[in-house]
């Protein structure tokens, strides 16, 4: 997994479980010690990914060279501690027309 699709896949699968945790949780029913969640409503799930599948998601999202390799640096990955720790140089990418350039 070294490839900024692989690096933006786990991001996004982070993402939704972390949200979909929260979700659940707000309708999580104790039971004898434990808890049992009940299926998330629909409108509950649309709005997850809502949420998650949007571009403000990833606007900190950033492209740079790690070992000879095009990474995405995202704040829960790995990746983003290695952008953070290492002189690299970011690429910015223009959403609007798909062009990069160095910062």
């Amino acid at each position: 997994m070294q490839t900024p699709r692989c690096d933006g896949c786990r991001a996004i699968a982070r993402r939704f479980d972390a949200a979909f945790d929260l979700a659940e949780a707000a309708i999580l029913k104790p039971t004898a010690g434990a808890g049992v969640a009940e299926e998330l409503p629909d409108e509950t799930v649309a709005a997850v990914v809502a949420q998650i599948c949007r571009t403000e998601t990833f606007e900190e999202a950033m492209s740079f060279e790690w070992r000879g390799r095009t990474r995405l640096a995202i704040k829960g990955l790995e990746t983003w501690e290695r952008y953070l720790t290492k002189k690299v140089r970011p690429r910015s990418v223009n959403k609007r027309h798909g062009t990069e350039s160095h910062l």
